[in-house]
């Protein structure tokens, strides 16, 4: 025997209200995931740092581009290997201030000796 049409209709009903909420927790999750202005404001450091890197990165590409001659070119490859020696520092000191105990003492700014300044 099959259920009266009524009964068939509610259970359709709940179940495109269920499909219905599913879909626009979905939408929200989508929105929440590409936005990075959120990102940025619930994390500036995290933002910060690999806008730092991101920079880091560049110069080092442009700075390959750029060498001319070979005193410039050893100076230019001596700058982007601090530039980038201390991004690093500077990401692993934030990373260990976002999720204590991650990293080992040594790693970072902090580490590197005592009473050394942080930045």
């Amino acid at each position: 025997m099959t259920p009266p049409a009524g009964v068939l209709a509610q259970a359709l009903q709940r179940e495109r209200d269920t499909f219905g909420t599913d879909l626009s927790n979905l939408r929200e999750r989508a929105r929440d995931a590409i936005d990075w202005e959120g990102g940025y404001r619930a994390y500036p450091e995290v933002a910060l740092s690999l806008a730092a890197v991101g920079g880091v990165i560049l110069g080092i590409v442009s700075a390959q581009h750029a060498r001319t001659s070979t005193r410039t070119g050893r100076l230019v490859r001596k700058a982007t290997e601090t530039l980038t020696s201390l991004a690093a520092a500077v990401a692993v000191d934030i990373v260990e201030e976002l999720v204590p105990g991650s990293l080992p003492p040594e790693a970072g700014l902090s580490g590197s000796s005592p009473g050394a300044s942080t930045y």
